[in-house]
């Protein structure tokens, strides 16, 4: 299966983890929770 993720905007959601880290520089494991969440958000 092949998945599409489209990432764009303001990040809001990720205000508090990129205030003094850029988006790309953050962990990887932490980007994995974030759209766990997000999928889970999606299906309910």
């Amino acid at each position: 299966m092949k998945t599409l993720t489209l990432a764009g905007g303001f990040g809001t959601r990720l205000a508090e983890e990129t205030h003094t880290i850029p988006k790309p520089m953050l962990d990887l494991l932490v980007i994995f929770f974030l759209l766990e969440k997000e999928i889970s958000d999606l299906t309910k």
